[in-house]
């Protein structure tokens, strides 16, 4: 899993790394389902709640993200014949055998993802008031299932979306752009699957994981408006094209219907579950520490920069701990080591579960 594992020889060397991999692996979907969900007789349970299979006339799974085929194919082993069939996005495929793997781009949209995400949405919106929908939402879910608004192209899409990723502006502030230029986000994943029962399994790459957030937050009504999308262009100073800005008004003159709200209908059968985040891969970490005899400390999963950036003020505090033993006592050999190892870790850490999710 660590290209360059072997070039480390001492045990504190190969513990850090240990501790890398074993969070990596724990935050993978395979790995994840298959602690979260299993089936009891006919019911599906997840977070104590249960689902009776039984009860609905056709089981069908959608989703998108980086990490959707994976979570699909892990989610097949536990459905088997209850599933009916259903299709993802990803760029990420893997074989499966009820679920149609179709191909998106990540980070800017492609026309394939646009072809792909109308098959979606044409399934969703097969579904009926005696069906299941099981939704898989995860990180890179915004650009993988990129359904243009009316009025709006592919190309407007693209640039949009890469002025957005230039500016500095969040990822809240670029979502709520990215919903009101669509046809599947904010909510609108929801609607198409109404009057069906939804359910979600969220692998959240979000901090603070916002369920509207997540993917643009598909299943999740929209709280933000037009006049807020409108807004981060005008903040930001953005040049996006004349078809955005036109929708962006029109809407905001109320001439297009706004993303649904949380008192619409649709999300009375929606529940969401966040299966992975950040402390799934910091809690197993920690454990494998605490085995090897170290008090391992989760310092937070919400910081918000560049990898390489975050390794330095790492490093800092590692530095700090070595030497006043704030915020932590240290084993000094371990915190010396740190020193050197951090920012390859943190790089490592952050991209790996990232492309997980």
């Amino acid at each position: 899993m660590i290209e360059n594992y072997d070039a480390f020889d001492r045990p504190d060397q190969k513990l850090a790394l240990d501790c890398i991999t074993a969070g990596i692996r724990a935050s993978e979907p395979a790995t994840v389902v298959d602690e979260c969900l299993s089936l009891d007789g006919t019911e599906l349970v997840i977070d104590e709640v249960r689902y009776d299979l039984a009860e609905y006339d056709e089981i069908l799974l959608v989703g998108g993200g980086n990490a959707a085929a994976t979570a699909a194919k892990a989610l097949e082993d536990v459905l088997g014949d209850w599933l009916d069939g259903g299709v993802v996005v990803t760029d990420n495929p893997v074989e499966t055998e009820r679920i149609d793997v179709l191909p998106g781009s990540h980070p800017v949209p492609s026309e394939r993802g646009v072809e792909s995400t109308r098959t979606l949405l044409e399934i969703t919106e097969s579904a009926g008031a005696n069906d299941l929908v099981i939704v898989v939402v995860a990180g890179g879910g915004s650009a993988l299932m990129p359904a243009p608004a009316d009025g709006i192209d592919l190309s407007d899409l693209q640039t949009t979306t890469e002025r957005l990723l230039a500016c500095g502006a969040d990822i809240g502030e670029i979502n709520a752009v990215r919903k009101h230029c669509s046809d599947i986000k904010g909510g609108q994943l929801a609607d198409a699957a109404a009057p069906a029962t939804v359910v979600g399994f969220v692998f959240s790459d979000v901090v603070g994981n916002r369920l509207d957030v997540i993917a643009s937050g598909p299943l999740t009504a929209d709280e933000s408006t037009f006049a807020d999308a409108l807004d981060v262009i005008d903040r930001y100073e953005i040049d996006v094209p004349d078809a955005v800005m036109v929708r962006l008004r029109r809407g905001m003159d109320g001439e297009c219907p706004e993303t649904p709200s949380p008192d619409d209908a649709p999300f009375r059968f929606v529940s969401q579950h966040v299966l992975a985040d950040g402390n799934t891969a910091l809690e197993k970490a920690a454990m494998v520490a605490r085995e090897a005899g170290f008090k391992p400390l989760i310092l937070t999963s919400r910081i918000r920069r560049e990898a390489r950036e975050v390794a330095k003020t790492l490093v800092g505090i590692a530095e700090e701990s070595a030497d006043t033993g704030t915020p932590v006592e240290p084993p000094a050999d371990y915190f010396r080591e740190a020193k050197r190892l951090l920012p390859s870790v943190a790089t490592v850490l952050a991209v790996r579960i990232r492309s997980s999710f």
